[in-house]
């Protein structure tokens, strides 16, 4: 009785939460100063080469180990590459 009792709950919130809004465009921001048009971050990468350790990098992202995994998010933990002359 407990087990059905229990199921019927969670039945009972699952049907109550709704749907899940969309998600909004992103609204135009012309005059941003953060991302220029001109900023590197707006550079077509397609034909840079490639770095030598790149498939290493991707091989262990990931995966059951997780050796290494980028961070984007707003944490303050991650990996930073910083690739230099020597």
């Amino acid at each position: 009785m407990r087990r059905a009792s229990a199921v019927l709950v969670a039945v009972s919130l699952l049907v109550t939460q709704g749907s899940l809004a969309a998600a909004s465009a992103m609204p135009d921001a012309p005059a941003c100063p953060i991302l220029p048009n001109d900023d590197v971050w707006h550079s077509n990468i397609q034909q840079m080469p490639v770095h030598p350790l790149s498939d290493t990098w991707l091989a262990n992202m990931g995966g059951p180990a997780r050796l290494l995994h980028p961070d984007f998010g707003a944490y303050p933990y991650g990996y930073q590459l910083q690739v230099v002359d020597s």
